[in-house]
């Protein structure tokens, strides 16, 4: 089955770290703006999207 194969390979391991990766580097292209409500939405979003569990 494909979830057997995605276990097998450990690919939901490997896009986890490529999500984290891709989130980290959006979060450092936004450090520079002016602390505001909304770039700390955006730097909140980046981390539930890499941190969610469901």
């Amino acid at each position: 089955s494909v979830l057997a194969a995605i276990k097998a390979t450990h690919a939901n391991e490997y896009v986890l770290n490529l999500a984290k990766q891709e989130s980290a580097q959006g979060c450092a292209a936004i450090a520079h703006f002016p602390d505001s409500i909304y770039k700390q939405s955006l730097l909140d979003l980046a981390d539930f999207a890499v941190t969610r569990s469901y």
